[in-house]
Parts: C-alpha cells; sequence; structure tokens
C-alpha cells in the first residue's frame, strides 16, 4: 500500500516553484523528507514515488527475512527435539517400565479359570476372614518385604494377583514380588472393594 501523503500550504507554494525546496510528510512514520530543488514538478513526484517504492521493497525484504528466521529457529528446535527423544527416550521407558501390570475383575476371572493364577490376599489375617476370593492366601505386606514368603515360594513361574481393599498398597508388595523372582504379578485394580461391587463371590473362613 502506498503511504498517504500530507502536504502544508506553505509546501504546496513551494512544490509550485521548480527552485525552492519543499518538505513531504509521510503518515506511516511522521518521517520529513527534504528534497533538492528539481527542472519539473514531475521530476519531484517521480522521485516521491521512487522513495516510496524504495521503503516498501525494504519492508518486504525484511519481512522476508523474519519469515527466514522464524523457520530456521522453527526447524532448529524441531531437529533438538528429535534429537532428545530418540536419545533419552529408552532410558526413560526403561525407568517406567513396571513388571507387574494391574488388571480388572474380568482379567482375574480369567487367569484363576485358566491359567491356575494365585491370589494373594494382603489383608489383616481378620479381614480376610470375614471374606475373601476362593482360592487366597494370606500374606502380609510385611511378610513379602522381609522375604517371608514360603507360602507361595512354589507358585513363582504361576500367575499372581495380588490384592488388597481398595488397589492403592498391592503395587509396593507387587514391585518387591517381582525382585524376589515372581514371574507374572498382577494387581488387582481397585481391590476387594470392586470385586465385591462387582457382586463376585467371596468366601468366609471360620477360626
Amino acid at each position: 500500500m502506498i503511504p498517504i501523503m500530507f502536504f502544508s500550504p506553505f509546501d504546496c507554494i513551494s512544490f509550485r516553484q521548480p527552485h525552492v525546496s519543499f518538505r513531504i510528510f509521510l503518515k506511516d512514520n511522521q518521517s520529513a523528507v527534504i528534497l533538492k530543488p528539481f527542472i519539473s514538478c514531475e521530476d519531484k513526484l517521480l522521485f516521491i514515488i521512487k522513495k516510496i517504492k524504495l521503503r516498501t521493497t525494504c519492508k518486504n525484504l525484511c519481512l522476508k527475512q523474519l519469515n527466514l528466521l522464524k523457520n530456521t529457529l522453527f526447524l532448529t528446535i524441531a531437529w533438538f527435539a528429535v534429537l532428545f527423544h530418540d536419545t533419552f527416550s529408552p532410558f526413560f521407558k526403561k525407568c517406567d517400565t513396571k513388571k507387574y501390570r494391574v488388571i480388572t475383575n474380568p482379567e482375574a476371572v480369567h487367569l484363576m479359570n485358566n491359567e491356575e493364577a494365585v491370589v494373594i490376599d494382603l489383608r489383616p489375617i481378620d479381614e480376610f476372614q470375614r471374606g475373601h476370593i476362593i482360592g487366597s492366601v494370606n500374606l502380609l505386606p510385611t511378610e513379602i518385604k522381609n522375604h517371608n514368603v514360603g507360602k507361595i515360594e512354589h507358585h513363582k513361574e504361576r500367575p499372581v494377583i495380588i490384592v488388597d481393599v481398595n488397589g492403592v498398597s498391592s503395587t509396593t508388595s507387587a514391585e518387591l514380588l517381582t525382585k524376589q523372582g515372581f514371574e507374572k504379578v498382577y494387581v488387582l485394580k481397585d481391590g476387594l472393594t470392586a470385586w465385591a461391587g462387582a457382586n463376585l463371590p467371596l468366601v468366609k473362613k471360620h477360626k
């Protein structure tokens, strides 16, 4: 867009006199341009037009350079992001990988029916006796921590499902069992609360 030019009354008078200099104010930056005397008014107009075109060209060139700089910066950041991902992703995956898996009620039933999974109940003995999953073994978290797992020692190659009241404390015991050589360790999601909420069977053990 060609900037709009404003002329003062004095400038207009000077403009019609070939041998008198005059001043033109540009709207875009309010800068003043002092022009030398020209032979004719047409030459003066041509000079003004060339100045405007030159400014426009410089502006466009600056915009192109700015866009090029932005694109280069974006490509550089993207390259470093890819490099960081490829370099450190295996390390983070290794750190975050859990050797146990959280499973739902249907998955637990499938493991018990088809793969002879052993259910380990972490609750205190009185809660265990009031109701537990059939065939489960009562084993306290402290026993697992102290490597006192003789009750299930011979089940290291079978699936082992860890259950507690709500599934919160099971993860710690599951991690310990994986370190003690149990190959297939699972945690029941939301524990016995979700199991009972789904109306799945519980059995009682009398003293």
